[in-house]
């Protein structure tokens, strides 16, 4: 990062140098290349608008055809944010001023590029950003089609503790722990550690590490179960209209390395 800083830095001192020799020459016209910048920039802008605009219509057309964008303020920081970099300058700095006269016009007009689509973004782009998330609260879940995704996953993964303690597989403490565990669906800050086991009123020690051992594979086998039945309806609902992918996609990874964290019956 120091030395990407440091060669940005030389970068726009020889930017800085180039664009002052060429406002300073008076044989230079300065109206005109300014005017031809900015309808660059302009020209720039909308033609990124235009495709980030195509890849949100395709992405909700086909369902998630793409990670981004998903919403219109995607679209519009994507735009806003489409650094064009230095190249343009430097392909003007590559120019011989021998065989080409104009190439003070060229670095003027090269320098306004970079001012519109570069510099006065970046200036601006935190704010855009910190206003847009204020005025639209933007965050991963913040859809309500991709919060309602969630709850259904969650509910789906519920209702099969609700069935095994209806078939009094389970007890009710045990459904319980595992109910509270299952809020990591819909919440990455829950916790999901600890031990299913159930404690055994036998006084017999075998008998009572024996039956806590059995109630443990079995709550351990009702929670794979869960998750997988959550992550079926997650799958079922990534793609569906207002659902952001990218948030389904990244909770799905995180039930799946939950789900091979789990241990097996044997092991346990």
């Amino acid at each position: 990062e120091v030395i990407e800083l440091l060669v940005t830095g030389m970068a726009f001192g020889l930017m800085g140098m180039n664009v002052r020799e060429s406002i300073f020459d008076e044989e230079v016209q300065h109206l005109r290349p300014v005017m031809w910048g900015l309808v660059i920039s302009v020209v720039l802008v909308a033609v990124r608008a235009l495709w980030m605009s195509t890849l949100l219509w395709q992405n909700m057309r086909k369902r998630g055809l793409y990670r981004a964008p998903v919403r219109w303020t995607d679209v519009l920081l994507l735009t806003w944010a489409g650094m064009r970099g230095l190249v343009t300058f430097a392909l003007v700095l590559s120019l011989s001023p021998a065989d080409f006269p104009m190439r003070d016009e060229f670095t003027i007009v090269a320098f306004i590029v970079l001012l519109c689509t570069m510099v006065i973004p970046g200036l601006t782009l935190p704010w855009l950003t910190d206003y847009l998330r204020r005025r639209y609260d933007l965050h991963d879940l913040a859809d309500a089609a991709t919060e309602e995704a969630m709850d259904e996953a969650h509910r789906a993964a519920v209702a099969v503790v609700t069935r095994k303690l209806a078939d009094e597989v389970i007890t009710p403490e045990t459904a319980a722990r595992i109910s509270e565990r299952l809020n990591v669906i819909r919440s990455p800050s829950a916790l999901d550690d600890g031990d299913d086991g159930v404690a055994d009123a036998d006084e017999d020690a075998r008998l009572r590490r024996q039956k806590r051992e059995r109630a443990a594979r079995t709550a351990i086998e009702i929670r794979r179960e869960s998750l997988n039945a959550a992550q079926r309806s997650l799958a079922a609902a990534r793609y569906r209209k207002g659902v952001d992918p990218t948030a389904v996609a990244e909770k799905m990874h995180e039930l799946d390395r939950r789900l091979l964290a789990l241990p097996h019956g044997e092991e346990r």
